[in-house]
């Protein structure tokens, strides 16, 4: 996120800390899926920044997954005579390892080359080679079951079953060969791929596999499931009588793991020979629901990132806590357990990384301080990243006083809820849907922060002088400034998209039925589903991803997709009388406004996140490139395939199961992917809104999959990997970052004024045909009125723009404000009634 490392001329004091001791002797990194979405196409520059930055915070257990391909293919040469070309209907694609090393898919997005496997082996070495230097235990990997299909055809008589299949894969591509564990050639296996790993990389004893991460298994028998344990941990004492196992706890997540079962599973394994990574500890911690693993060792993570989502949050205010974070679990403090809690130490666990380091500056914090105020480390925090103690600082302890004031909003609506925020923008688009808007955070909150930190770059701008630096000349407040802008921003977005929502939905309920007002305009609960072709959404739960578990949420989502949305535009009247064609215009005209409207942000926003290199599609894209070209690959379009189809379809076609779960807010993406799926979605509905029919839905289905593919495999589209107008640092000037800030800002909040508006602070509204409510994300009245002024339909909001019943439209022309109840009227604590809606009613 940019360097700070100005180092004062003057002489520094001598100061003895003494040695500094940890209460965590396990100080873990990395998830498995975190080689796939952050460092796929790494090279040795980038991993050695990252193996700086662990022994810097006190890392000493980092999972070192990278080059176990050619382990394998080694291992299946050797004893097997299977050859490359047989494994590579095994190996998936450089960019989906992670989910072909768990079992879940095979051979996607490949084929994986010769020279791709040796030049990540080679990578590993130097990775390892780093790490051990440093004091550090490599977490190597081990052998969990799956085999390829050629191993099976050569053992026609072994007990080999297919996995579950997962996420809506293709059958050839998934339902993976699992070795059962009663066969002898699990052990056999096991053993040999750690003896041929030694071979390669040597051994820090330690060894990471899952073996049924998100697939349940075939046989809930206790002593099935002991075994499938017992057999790995097995291979690794023949090998290595020193080794220990490591597993993620993710897999007990899912509802097949009862206690009994998982008691069952774990009971496999001596204890001390296997430490449980408890992965999203911070958000539904699992040690207590299984007697804290019944006596083995186990780490409390946080998992704070799913598929490298840009997201502003974090539990901030919790983690230094002895109530809440990792420190109320320690065997000193909750004994716990009939067979004793055995916490052996902390550690992180995201999906992906290179997002929120306030976050894990926290968290490794907490390796060496039980427990310390969050809101000054905060602000220590800020003021050593942004050097606001530095007398040459712009604008000096104002600017600092200012950004002290933003942070505390973020603290205050983000970084006190593990729970990541989302955004619709970057999602498959449709006009509502159950889960579109901000599911997590405080969209005002957060805004005001954004309005606040862009307030401290103005003045810091304002005050540049010879000899001073600003804000954002500094690459770290400029990445965290990008960033917070970002989501500001989309989080008005999404209440912008929930107001044109609310206009399209009116405008089919006018449609095809002989210009007369219908309830809804989906008709069948088939349709209900056909509308929504992208599930990504449904494997969140309480902004905790779920995919993959038969009981959650993606397998119940057709049956609910049968029943009304709660977030569709609520209608007041059922009334079949004809609608007057003057209110079919001013709804139409509506639509095409607030549409216009969301795309002309989603362009602005494109061009902020180009003024950072930490923003661009086109420094990922490049990196694969650029990797392929260094290595001499012969699969260069391949690569790239794999690089764009991660970040978008993440399946074998449009329109999968997890469409979008790795999807990025980054320059490139916003306005050659996503901006142009949802000028897809306007078209059809302007087309449907002109000719007053039903949307066509067969017809958008068809050209978003077209053009998603198409996007997907064009391997000539380049994208900028550095900004325009870059400085010596690779990040554009503060004055570029700030015109877009200023433009983001002066679109979502610079047109609405409440003087358009009569205030009514006890109103009881009568008449409007049709009349019909949309609510609001955000708390904020600025933002209610300008969305209602840029609708010719809109007539009254709800103060402070509350999140339920906040925004009232008004679909008519007889309106009639009153302070005294009135029959048939519907009641307001507070009405701001805009003043031209009033005038045409010939109500004042």
């Amino acid at each position: 996120t940019g360097m700070q490392l100005n180092l004062s001329s003057v002489a520094w004091p001598d100061f003895d800390s003494g040695i500094v001791k940890s209460n965590a002797p396990v100080r873990y990194a990395w998830n498995t899926c975190t080689f796939s979405y952050t460092a796929a196409f790494w090279d040795e520059g980038r991993w050695l920044k990252e193996i700086d930055w662990m022994a810097l915070h006190g890392v000493n257990f980092p999972l070192a997954a990278t080059g176990q391909e050619y382990v394998y293919m080694v291992m299946f040469q050797r004893y097997y005579n299977i050859s490359l070309t047989e494994l590579q209907d095994w190996f998936a694609g450089p960019a989906f390892l992670t989910w072909q090393r768990f079992g879940n898919i095979q051979k996607f997005a490949g084929p994986l080359s010769n020279e791709w496997i040796v030049a990540q082996k080679n990578l590993n070495l130097y990775i390892l080679k780093n790490m051990r230097a440093l004091g550090m235990r490599p977490v190597l990997s081990c052998f969990p079951g799956h085999v390829p299909a050629a191993f099976q055809r050569k053992f026609p008589n072994a007990k080999i079953s297919p996995s579950a299949s997962w996420n809506g894969f293709p059958s050839d591509m998934t339902s993976v060969p699992f070795l059962d564990p009663s066969d002898p050639l699990f052990l056999a296996l096991g053993s040999q791929f750690l003896t041929v790993q030694e071979e390669i990389f040597g051994t820090d004893n330690y060894y990471a596999c899952d073996t049924f991460n998100e697939v349940d298994p075939t046989s809930a028998s206790v002593e099935y499931l002991k075994l499938s344990s017992k057999v790995v941990a097995d291979a690794i004492a023949a090998v290595d009588p020193k080794g220990v196992w490591m597993i993620q706890a993710w897999t007990f997540k899912f509802s097949f793991w009862t206690y009994s079962r998982t008691q069952a599973y774990l009971s496999g394994v001596p204890i001390g020979k296997l430490i449980i990574l408890d992965l999203e500890s911070m958000i539904e911690i699992l040690a207590p629901n299984f007697d804290y693993y019944f006596g083995h060792f186990w780490v409390f993570n946080l998992l704070h990132n799913f598929g490298g989502n840009r997201a502003v949050y974090g539990p901030l205010t919790t983690m230094s806590t002895t109530t809440a974070g990792p420190y109320a679990y320690l065997p000193s403090a909750n004994a716990g357990g009939t067979n004793g809690n055995r916490m052996a130490g902390i550690g992180f666990t995201p999906e992906a990384i290179e997002q929120n380091p306030a976050v894990y500056e926290m968290l490794t914090d907490t390796f060496f301080r039980p427990t310390f105020d969050g809101s000054q480390w905060i602000n220590d925090y800020i003021t050593q990243r942004y050097q606001l103690d530095s007398p040459d600082l712009a604008g000096g302890a104002a600017v600092k006083a200012v950004v002290v004031k933003a942070w505390g909003q973020m603290r205050d609506s983000v970084y006190n809820s593990p729970a990541e925020p989302r955004t619709e923008l970057e999602w498959t688009p449709f006009w509502w849907k159950d889960q579109y808007g901000w599911q997590n955070g405080n969209p005002d909150g957060f805004y005001q922060a954004f309005l606040t930190l862009l307030q401290a770059a103005e003045m810091s701008e304002a005050a540049s002088a010879p000899g001073k630096f600003t804000l954002l000349s500094q690459a770290p407040f400029q990445y965290d400034f990008v960033d917070v802008s970002r989501q500001g921003t989309t989080m008005f977005w999404s209440d912008a998209h929930r107001m044109w929502g609310s206009e399209v939905q009116l405008s089919q309920n006018y449609a095809g039925v002989g210009n007369r007002w219908r309830e809804r305009s989906f008709e069948t609960a088939e349709e209900l589903k056909k509308s929504d072709r992208s599930p990504r959404f449904a494997k969140y739960r309480n902004g905790r991803r779920d995919h993959g578990d038969p009981s959650g949420p993606r397998r119940r989502r057709d049956a609910a997709k049968a029943s009304r949305s709660a977030f569709a535009p609520q209608s007041s009247s059922t009334s079949s009388a004809p609608v007057d064609a003057a209110i079919i215009a001013s709804t139409q005209q509506s639509v095409y406004a607030m549409g216009k409207y969301l795309v002309q942000l989603i362009d602005t926003l494109d061009h902020l996140l180009g003024t950072n290199p930490n923003y661009l599609l086109g420094d990922f894209t490049t990196s694969a490139t650029d990797y392929s070209n260094k290595h001499n690959l012969p699969s260069l379009n391949n690569t790239l395939y794999n690089a764009k189809n991660q970040v978008t379809l993440w399946a074998p076609f449009p329109g999968g199961d997890i469409i979008d779960y790795a999807c990025k807010g980054w320059s490139g993406l916003y306005s050659s992917f996503y901006q142009g799926r949802w000028e897809i979605l306007m078209n059809f509905v302007n087309d449907a809104t002109d000719k007053q029919v039903r949307f066509d839905y067969g017809g958008y289905t068809t050209a978003i999959n077209n053009f998603e593919w198409t996007w997907v495999t064009n391997s000539t589209e380049t994208f900028p990997s550095v900004p325009p107008f870059a400085t010596p640092q690779q990040q554009a000037t503060g004055s570029e970052v700030l015109k877009y800030a200023q433009t983001l800002r002066n679109l979502t909040i610079g047109t609405g004024s409440t003087s358009e508006y009569t205030f009514y602070p006890t109103a009881y509204l009568t008449g409007g045909q049709g009349a019909a409510w949309s609510p609001l994300w955000g708390g904020s009245t600025d933002h209610a009125t300008m969305l209602c002024s840029m609708m010719s339909d809109c007539v009254a909001v709800s103060p402070g723009g509350s999140m339920l019943h906040s925004t009232v439209v008004l679909v008519g022309t007889a309106v009639t404000v009153s302070t005294t109840n009135v029959p048939g009227s519907t009641y307001y604590s507070g009405l701001y009634v805009k003043k031209t809606a009033m005038a045409a009613a010939g109500q004042h």
